[in-house]
């Protein structure tokens, strides 16, 4: 996958810069522009569908995936053979998304299947004492020592995915709308007293174990940053066969751009669309070696590690 996307990349610039030199030898100025931006108009739509035909095979994959193993009480016998450590390698370092089939389908299996024993709301033998004196469930003392986690993988693809294909190319989707870099999750202790507060402004509840951020950044026609963030809380609550299970409850979203260079910013709060894409409460399915993974609802399946860029956790 990754020699044919170079090959390409490659095959690309030269199909495109062969008609702006010949251009510049033989024709006016004009013509000369002209002919290098339908040069590069090709080039651009041959990607979109180099793109499209690998999202089209993601979603092949995930579909099959999901109809195999929807649910692990539903398939008990799964093993899951890939660790995380092996799956971190199956990331392209250019567009930060998994591509092959096979691929997808072990991360599949390790987010459905993957070390639940981790992620359980604990007993009071599985507690830490933490730096304040706190007694605090273990997996909750890991996410906010950690503290950040970056988009790794989720199970089912669209545009995004396309885009982030097309982005190392430079083809012309950075004119329209462009993700700069993946996500980024950050979790911090609730303290107890604001967690009452929280309760009684009916913003949070008294079971809120962290906080949680989700930060998304993008760049709008080549110069103009967007950031969309989410705000959450960790708490518990009964999961599939009545057991209790970690989740993450979305309580507020923002949007903010960034116009003329930062000289003027807009902030929208709980828009529309971050609204409706935050309503379904994330689960905590898995967690292993920094990574850990999460249930959309109906959706489909997410991780996010922290090892990312060479950072050692």
């Amino acid at each position: 996958m990754r020699s044919t996307s170079t090959f390409i990349f490659y095959f690309g610039l030269l199909f495109a810069s062969v008609p702006a030199v010949f251009g510049s030898i033989v024709l006016g100025r004009a013509a000369k522009i002209a002919v290098g931006a339908s040069s590069y108009g090709l080039y651009s739509i041959a990607v979109d569908k180099y793109a499209a035909r690998v999202v089209n095979r993601m979603k092949i994959s995930s579909s099959s995936s999901s109809s195999s193993t929807t649910d692990e009480n539903d398939n008990p016998e799964i093993k899951v053979k890939a660790l995380p450590l092996q799956l971190r390698t199956t990331i392209q370092k250019r567009s930060n998304v998994v591509t092959n089939p096979e691929d997808r389908r072990r991360w599949d299996k390790w987010l459905i299947a993957g070390n639940r024993q981790k992620v359980f709301p604990p007993s009071n033998n599985d507690t830490r004492i933490s730096s304040g004196g706190e007694k605090r469930p273990a997996l909750i003392q890991e996410l906010c020592n950690k503290r950040e986690f970056q988009f790794a993988y989720r199970s089912y693809a669209n545009v995004e995915e396309a885009n982030a294909i097309c982005r190392p190319f430079y083809n012309w989707q950075w004119f329209k709308f462009m993700m700069v870099k993946p996500g980024r999750m950050r979790f911090s202790y609730a303290d107890q007293e604001e967690a009452a507060e929280a309760s009684a402004a009916g913003t949070s509840n008294r079971n809120t174990l962290a906080h949680v951020t989700n930060s998304e950044h993008f760049r709008l026609g080549l110069c103009v940053p967007l950031t969309i963030q989410w705000w959450g809380n960790i708490s518990t609550r009964k999961g599939a066969n009545n057991k209790d299970m970690y989740y993450i409850e979305w309580t507020k979203t923002q949007m903010r751009l960034s116009l003329l260079g930062g000289l003027k910013k807009i902030v929208k709060d709980n828009p529309a669309v971050c609204q409706k894409l935050s309503a379904l409460p994330w689960g905590i399915c898995a967690y292993d070696d920094g990574m850990i993974g999460f249930k959309r609802g109906d959706i489909g399946y997410l991780a996010y590690d922290s090892k990312f860029d060479g950072r050692k956790n």
